[in-house]
């Protein structure tokens, strides 16, 4: 199993206590089907997604990604090894657009200290630039999702290593084909970059350019992000397979370890927010002694269940694998979209095809036609 930390490409590391994968490891041993893990550093913030003319004349862009390259290699896998993503698989929103030249050009300004920019101002962002994104959350300190987006980089296209959109690439077939994939979204996705703030019609719509309550205008939010992207992915993936034994599934996480936490912080409006799942794949509910305080028996259960399904996807392909791991998983036709619902209430497989009127999970196909 190859690991890659997510983070927006504005932080993250191997060595973070989050991404300890010794519960996932010995508990995929103790099921019968021991696993090795792999994870790499890689570069982020303005040292990975740096973007310029410059930077692209010099065939400079993606320094990010072209790492992650370099440490997983250019190995043969005579099975075409099964692919798990989370978040968006497609690329960040935007991956054609400015917003890394952009930030890259407000950074470079502050850093070098010219323009109005203090001192203090200059050794903070030189500093950490991810600084104001890593705050604790919280509904009086949460930071607004207009600083986030100011210091976001992401990865960029057209490039050499990014020719076009991704989701072009993936319209088109212009990927690896026949492998499994699992491609997932946690329910409250968007919840972290929605302002909390929000109050009427008129906030949302200077928020998102749309006439919608709060709710809705998260829920869009993850839809955009993370819902339709991995949709759109396992859709792409099942229609330009060749074999009929590849595996498309999709999941939405539905629990999290953080509720106490949230509601200390006057934060329950993040729900199941994002990074929820990430504890409960790496099976440290109830063993690390960052979550085991917030842990249920339930979240223990849930915990090894999930790293045994996610084990048992990168040995056989499969997230099912009896002994321990998330039964019923359904992998996806090109007419039938099912859900696997992992915790919460309505836990199960939903179905979000098209045409499903009753039983489907929020209309998902059809609210991703776009």
């Amino acid at each position: 199993m190859v690991w890659i930390y997510g983070g927006g490409g504005s932080f993250g590391q191997i060595y973070d206590s989050a991404n300890d994968p010794t519960g996932l490891v010995t508990g995929a041993d103790q099921k019968g089907f021991p696993i090795i893990y792999v994870a790499m550093n890689y570069r982020v913030v303005i040292f990975g997604f740096a973007a310029s003319p410059a930077l692209a004349a010099s065939d400079s862009l993606n320094l990010g990604l072209l790492s992650r390259h370099t440490a997983v290699g250019e190995r043969k896998h005579p099975s075409n090894p099964p692919s798990w993503n989370r978040g968006s698989p497609m690329g960040d929103p935007g991956t054609a657009g400015n917003k890394s030249s952009v930030h890259t050009a407000q950074l470079t300004k502050l850093v070098n200290c010219t323009g109005t920019a203090s001192i203090a101002e200059c050794n903070d962002y030189a500093r950490c630039p991810c600084s104001n994104s890593t705050q604790r959350p919280s509904r009086t300190r949460r930071p607004s999702a207009v600083t986030r987006a100011w210091m976001s980089f992401i990865s960029n296209s057209p490039s050499s290593f990014i020719p076009d959109r991704p989701c072009q690439h993936l319209a088109t077939g212009q990927f690896s084909r026949n492998i499994d994939t699992l491609g997932g979204w946690n329910e409250n996705d968007g919840s972290f970059s929605t302002l909390p703030t929000l109050a009427s019609d008129t906030q949302v719509a200077l928020f998102l350019n749309i006439l919608a309550q709060y709710f809705r205008a998260s829920r869009m939010k993850r839809d955009t992000e993370f819902s339709c992207p991995a949709l759109y992915t396992a859709q792409m993936t099942a229609r330009y397979a060749t074999v009929p034994t590849a595996t498309n599934c999709l999941f939405a996480f539905n629990q999290t370890l953080f509720r106490s936490w949230y509601a200390a912080t006057s934060s329950s409006d993040l729900g199941v927010s994002h990074f929820s799942d990430i504890p409960y794949v790496f099976n440290q509910a109830q063993s690390s002694p960052r979550y085991a305080p917030y842990a249920t028996l339930a979240d223990g259960l849930l915990s090894s269940e999930m790293s045994g399904s996610w084990a048992a996807f990168a040995a056989f392909g499969s997230p099912s694998h009896g002994n321990g791991t998330i039964a019923g998983w359904t992998g996806l036709t090109n007419e039938q979209f099912p859900v696997q619902i992992i915790g919460g209430p309505d836990s199960g497989v939903r179905e979000s095809g098209q045409n499903v009127i009753r039983g489907g999970y929020e209309g998902l196909a059809a609210r991703c036609a776009f």
